[in-house]
């Protein structure tokens, strides 16, 4: 019970608290608590040029109401703008609770600093995913922080001015302001750079209203959509899995989609300064509005609305691919040892060869006709994904690192054989690659993007190089294809999550 008084106490602050007369702590009290669903901001794109098509009236609002039009074009171009103003932090510690935090601040160094009590993530309902990361500082810049972690936070937001031109109407205006309409917007044209795939340029409608802001570079137009949370899911499903998959795989998607969702919502220390929740790429989930959901989407979203992936009280970290190659991985992949993740093969009696060394590996990822639920003709370009190869041109690649390359080296895989670090050996010394999305990144094709997966082998002849794997994506989780095979052949949605997760509930929450 005293622990849960201090908690009180503390949570209600409104000034500092002092410590001593030379130390200061700043609680952010920010709760994130919801009952119902949630409202989420989505980062859609920056450009200096927008423009956005109305199919019935729209409104734009800054403190007030200063223009109303009834359908047409709105074109957002930007002018002028400064950058936002950051404050840096070194994290001293994460906290479940805000109590905790407070007691590890006795257990610091007895010198003269102040600190900060940052509250990240969401409760909603009885699931809570918040945190507390315990920050000293500010630093004027990250490069002044000595070792650990670091972070920034917002001290002066960005400024800025666009144009806005509708018919024969022309205003300047200052951001952030809204856009609002009675049927969804559309942006066209406008470019989607995750920095893994190439660009491409798209046209995309969306749901709710968007907030126009400058970016924090205070150089371009900053377009984010608000909107509620089961149409911010509804805009995942056909970008994420597909929009032709069958219904019970769908209906699995929708249920990790939202639980993926709420485990990166306001938990992503890079979205701490900007003006949204979420990202619409990779990063936390792709979104793409509504331009390509259909009655299927709409359905398994409806089906499900409300429910997610939970392990005991807490919210399962829900992870997803394309195609596991075969074979499942577990959290060692990413040094995170989440128990309801394990290594094991997409098949219904988990069989397949004892992956210990790197001759049997290759056997398996030569094994084209391995009994995988992920291995099927029914879906399109699943099999161009179950097994793969690609190659390089070794000098192409020393011509853009400008160094001779000796050989390269796998030093570590995971427990489902995907490569964690590998190593360059170069005339004049050696560079160590951690981590299989670096690794992918490392080997980019232009028109391909980084390679598919870490479940590889390499060879050499001469000044080629071959690259044969497996599978698409890091391979924990859900293999999308899997699931889609599994729905097929009668499987429900709750059936397929079992068969990817471990020790696993889903619990509706609102």
């Amino acid at each position: 019970m005293k622990n849960v008084l201090v908690f009180l106490i503390i949570i209600s602050c409104q000034r500092p608290m002092v410590l001593k007369p030379e130390r200061k702590i700043y609680i952010d009290t920010l709760s994130n608590v919801y009952a119902v669903e949630p409202t989420v901001k989505v980062s859609i794109s920056t450009a200096k040029l927008f423009n956005l098509i109305f199919k019935d009236s729209f409104y734009i609002i800054k403190e007030d109401t200063i223009l109303k039009g009834f359908s047409g074009n709105l074109l957002l171009e930007f002018l002028e703008g400064k950058p936002a103003k950051l404050e840096y932090y070194k994290i001293l510690g994460r906290y479940n609770n805000v109590s905790d935090a407070v007691l590890e601040i006795s257990t610091l160094s007895k010198v003269h600093l102040n600190f900060i009590i940052k509250t990240i993530g969401i409760k909603l309902s009885n699931v809570d995913t918040r945190e507390y990361l315990l920050l000293q500082g500010p630093y004027s810049s990250l490069d002044s922080i000595a070792g650990g972690r670091k972070l920034a936070l917002l001290l002066k937001r960005q400024e800025g001015v666009v144009s806005i031109k509708y018919g024969n109407y022309e205003k300047k205006l200052s951001i952030p302001f809204e856009i609002h309409s009675k049927k969804p917007i559309t942006i066209k044209d406008f470019i989607i750079d995750d920095g893994l795939n190439p660009p491409k340029k798209v046209t995309r409608t969306y749901e709710g209203y968007f907030e126009v802001w400058v970016d924090i570079s205070g150089k371009n137009v900053l377009i984010v959509n608000v909107i509620n949370f089961e149409n911010y899911i509804k805009g995942i499903l056909p970008y994420e899995m597909s929009n032709r998959f069958p219904l019970e795989a769908l209906r699995a998607q929708a249920v990790l989609a939202r639980s993926h969702a709420l485990s990166v919502y306001k938990k992503k220390l890079m979205l701490l300064y900007q003006p949204y929740d979420l990202t619409s790429d990779v990063w936390t989930q792709v979104y793409g509005g509504i331009t390509d959901v259909n009655d299927s989407v709409e359905l398994a979203v409806k089906l499900t609305r409300g429910q997610f992936l939970v392990f005991g009280n807490s919210l399962v970290y829900a992870l997803f691919h394309s195609s596991c190659g075969g074979i499942l991985d577990d959290g060692n992949l990413w040094n995170n040892p989440l128990s309801y993740y394990l290594v094991k093969y997409d098949n219904d009696l988990n069989q397949g060869p004892e992956i210990y060394n790197d001759s049997i590996l290759k056997l398996f990822i030569d094994n084209n006709v391995f009994p995988s639920y992920c291995n099927t003709d029914r879906f399109y370009g699943s099999k161009s994904v179950f097994r793969w190869k690609t190659s390089f041109k070794i000098s192409e690649i020393e011509g853009k690192l400008k160094r001779k390359i000796e050989k390269f080296e796998i030093l570590e895989r995971s427990n489902g054989g995907r490569v964690k670090k590998l190593r360059i050996k170069f005339l004049d010394g050696d560079t160590i690659i951690d981590g299989e999305l670096n690794i992918r990144r490392f080997f980019y094709k232009e028109k391909e993007g980084y390679l598919k997966s870490a479940l590889f082998y390499i060879e050499r002849n001469g000044d080629n190089l071959t690259i044969k794997g497996a599978g698409f994506g890091h391979g924990i989780g859900l293999c999308q294809y899997g699931a889609g095979q599994r729905a097929l052949l009668g499987q429900t949605y709750y059936q397929i999550l079992n068969s990817y997760f471990s020790s696993v509930d889903i619990q509706r929450l609102y």
